[in-house]
C-alpha cells in the first residue's frame, strides 16, 4: 500500500467545526481550526474545502489511523467493561465460585475494577467513542459480609457433611485414630481430617455462610483421607511382617539352644 499524502485534509489535528472567515482583500476565504499550531488555525487560506489537500505542516498525524485505533480501543474496552458488569451480576446472584473471600468483598473489588475501566475510557477515548456499556450504572457497594444464595449454601453444606461423615475412609479413620500414637505424624493428620466434620458442623450451627461455603469444598480432603488410610494399612502390613520375622528368629534361636543342651 502506498503512503498516504500528508496534508491537512487527513490530519488528526484538523478541526472543521472551527471555521474562521477572513475579511479585507481575503473576504470570502477562510481557515479551519488546527489542534497542533499555536495560532489555532491551519497553515493556509482556503477558497473551498478541497484546498485542504494543498497544505500541511510538521505536526501532521494520520487522522484515519487515529480513528481506527480509537475504534479498536472502543471495541476492546467495551467488551472488557461488559464482561465485568456480567460477572458482577452473576456473583451478586449466585456468589463467587472461588470462595476466596465473602461475596461482598469480591463484589466490591469488581465494582472498583469497573470504575477504573470507566475512568480509563474517559481518559483515552473521545465521548463520541464511548462504548455502550460505559453508560450502564455503576453497581452499588455491598456489605463486605454479604453472601449470595445463603439458602443454597446451607443445603449444600448439609449434604457435604452427611457425605463426609458417612464416607468409608472417614469411618475407618474414626475407628483407627485411638490406636495411633498421640505425637505421631499420622495421628496429627488423622485428627485434622476428622476435625473437618466438626468445623463444617459448627459453620452450619452458626449460620456462617462463608465458612459453610469454604468447608463444603472437601474433595481434596476425601483424597487425603484415602491416601492416609493406604499409608496406615501399608505400615500395619510392614509391622506384622517384622513381628513374624522376629518371632521366627526367636523360635530358631530357642531350637538351637535346645540342641546345644542336648548335645
Amino acid at each position: 500500500m502506498k503512503d498516504r499524502c500528508k496534508n491537512c485534509s487527513n490530519c488528526v489535528h484538523l478541526d472543521v467545526t472551527k471555521r474562521i472567515p477572513l475579511d479585507g482583500r481575503l473576504i470570502g476565504r477562510y481557515r479551519f481550526g488546527c489542534g497542533f499550531r499555536k495560532s489555532g488555525c491551519i497553515n493556509g487560506i482556503l477558497s473551498e474545502d478541497g484546498d485542504l489537500a494543498l497544505f500541511s505542516c510538521e505536526g501532521w498525524q494520520d487522522g484515519v489511523t487515529q480513528e481506527t485505533e480509537a475504534d479498536r480501543r472502543r471495541q476492546r474496552y467495551g467488551g472488557e467493561l461488559q464482561e465485568l458488569f456480567m460477572r458482577w451480576t452473576s456473583w451478586d446472584a449466585y456468589g463467587n465460585p472461588d470462595a476466596s473471600a465473602p461475596d461482598g468483598v469480591c463484589l466490591n473489588r469488581l465494582r472498583d475494577a469497573i470504575r477504573l475501566k470507566m475512568q480509563r475510557i474517559e481518559k483515552e477515548l473521545p465521548e463520541e467513542k464511548y462504548p455502550e456499556s460505559f453508560y450502564s450504572p455503576l453497581p452499588p457497594v455491598r456489605d463486605e459480609r454479604y453472601m449470595a444464595d445463603c439458602h443454597g449454601i446451607r443445603k449444600a453444606a448439609e449434604r457435604a457433611l452427611e457425605q463426609y461423615e458417612n464416607h468409608e475412609d472417614y469411618l475407618w479413620l474414626s475407628g483407627r485414630i485411638s490406636k495411633l500414637e498421640n505425637n505421631s505424624k499420622e495421628y496429627s493428620e488423622a485428627y485434622r481430617l476428622l476435625n473437618h466434620a466438626d468445623a463444617l458442623r459448627r459453620a452450619i450451627s452458626d449460620d456462617d455462610c462463608f465458612r459453610m461455603k469454604v468447608e463444603s469444598r472437601q474433595e481434596h480432603l476425601l483424597g487425603e483421607m484415602a491416601e492416609l488410610r493406604s499409608q496406615l494399612l501399608t505400615h500395619a502390613r510392614k509391622h506384622r511382617k517384622r513381628r513374624r520375622t522376629s518371632a521366627r528368629t526367636q523360635i530358631t534361636g530357642q531350637m538351637e539352644a535346645t540342641e546345644l543342651k542336648a548335645s
